[in-house]
């Protein structure tokens, strides 16, 4: 279209013109401004879109240059509608304002475009280095529109790409960090956690530079690490109370133990001093001490297997150590029960002579000399220390078979 074909328009037809299009000019800088400071097209790296890949990255190439080239469309029309309003400002009132009025129809109608360099294997014969252009206003708001919607639906799709992507990690993120925190105070190695971690971070940086690409199925492959991980830490919290409670047995069965052999050392210490046996080496001995200071020191290796949070090496070693426990209880008792008895049998011996010397006094034998004689040693033997159990267990027997016959 050029000017010599153009209508000119009127004096209110202008005026009614340059309004419209300063409407248009004020609306279209409002969007593009609003869509320039959106979250997402920052975040573009416009032009370079070096933080892009992929899909996104080609996209972002095709539409948001073109998009950004709107401004200086802009700058372009507000100027020529600029020169229209100066004109009509001091529009003539008869002699040459037919002109003046074509001037002003031709900036409101036609907009001189930007020289555009024409590589020189394009170039004709007749064909400068520059070539410029001029298109009409329509057209030109047109493609400016065009434009803006492609970049405007381009941007909100990506920002809703990362918007749910990057939910799906996040939410996978803090179920991630709540089993680090769990795994943390079990005090214990999970491999799996790592793994899941560098899988999710792999996804993030996937996310991040091509969302248009990223596959929305990464769950498939981080879910069932990330449950796999949770069912393992939820063994190890059962194995970790499980051990808990051994160690807890375990120190109330040493303290047993050290009763028990302490009860033993006391018996042996005991008979020795009140009585002599034949074939004391027949008899079942304490332990020797390094055998509780040795199983004390293994369980002390044991709680610290627990610290390391190794709970199924320690409930292994809770098991045998266990079994070593029971078996020296029963040996330390055994000891004690050996010795005990042989105070008890002592004891025993002496309250039935007392009571055969009851009896022989109630079925008239106070009088023999010769009970008398045997009750006397016997009973000097039961009080002396050392008593010797085989002699003394001959005479009580003497003294009962006098006594009852």
């Amino acid at each position: 279209m050029t000017a010599s074909l153009l209508t000119p328009l009127t004096a209110d037809g202008a005026e009614s013109k340059i309004k419209a299009l300063e409407q248009l000019i004020a609306t279209s800088s409002t969007n593009m401004v609003e869509l320039t400071s959106e979250r997402t097209f920052m975040m573009l790296g416009s032009p370079t879109f070096t933080r892009l890949s992929g899909d996104t990255k080609k996209q972002c190439e095709a539409v948001i240059p073109a998009f950004e080239e709107l401004f200086g469309m802009i700058t372009l029309m507000q100027t020529q509608v600029d020169k229209a309003k100066a004109i009509m400002a001091n529009l003539p009132r008869i002699a040459g304002r037919e002109a003046k009025l074509l001037e002003v129809t031709t900036l409101l109608s036609e907009i001189k475009l930007p020289p555009v360099a024409v590589p020189l294997e394009k170039r004709g014969l007749l064909t400068g280095a520059e070539l410029t252009q001029t298109v009409s206003a329509d057209r030109l708001l047109e493609a400016m529109a065009t434009s803006f919607t492609e970049a405007n639906q381009l941007i909100f799709k990506i920002k809703g790409a990362w918007a749910t992507l990057n939910g799906k990690v996040s939410k996978h993120e803090d179920d991630l960090k709540a089993l680090q925190q769990e795994a943390l105070g079990l005090g214990c190695n999970t491999p799996e956690l790592d793994e899941a971690e560098r899988a999710l971070a792999a996804v993030r940086s996937a996310i991040n530079g091509d969302p248009l690409s990223a596959d929305g199925n990464f769950e498939a492959q981080v879910v069932p690490v990330i449950e796999a991980c949770r069912t393992r830490l939820a063994q190890l919290k059962a194995l970790k109370s499980q051990v808990v409670s051994q160690l807890a047995e375990a120190e109330q069965a040493l303290a047993h133990l050290k009763t028990t052999h302490a009860s033993s050392l006391q018996a042996v210490e005991e008979r020795k001093i009140k009585l002599t046996i034949d074939h004391e080496d027949q008899l079942t001995m304490p332990l020797d001490d390094k055998v509780i200071e040795q199983l004390a020191t293994w369980l002390e290796r044991l709680k610290t297997t627990v610290g390391d949070g190794k709970y199924q090496a320690a409930s292994v070693g809770l098991v045998n150590w266990t079994a070593q426990v029971i078996n020296r209880t029963s040996s330390a008792s055994s000891a004690f029960q050996a010795n005990d008895a042989l105070l008890r049998e002592r004891r025993d011996m002496r309250g039935l002579i007392e009571a055969l010397k009851v009896r022989a006094s109630a079925e008239g034998m106070a009088e023999d000399a010769t009970l008398a004689a045997m009750f006397a040693k016997v009973s000097q033997l039961l009080y002396s220390r050392p008593t010797p159990m085989t002699e003394a267990r001959r005479l009580v027997k003497e003294y009962q078979d006098k006594v009852l016959k």
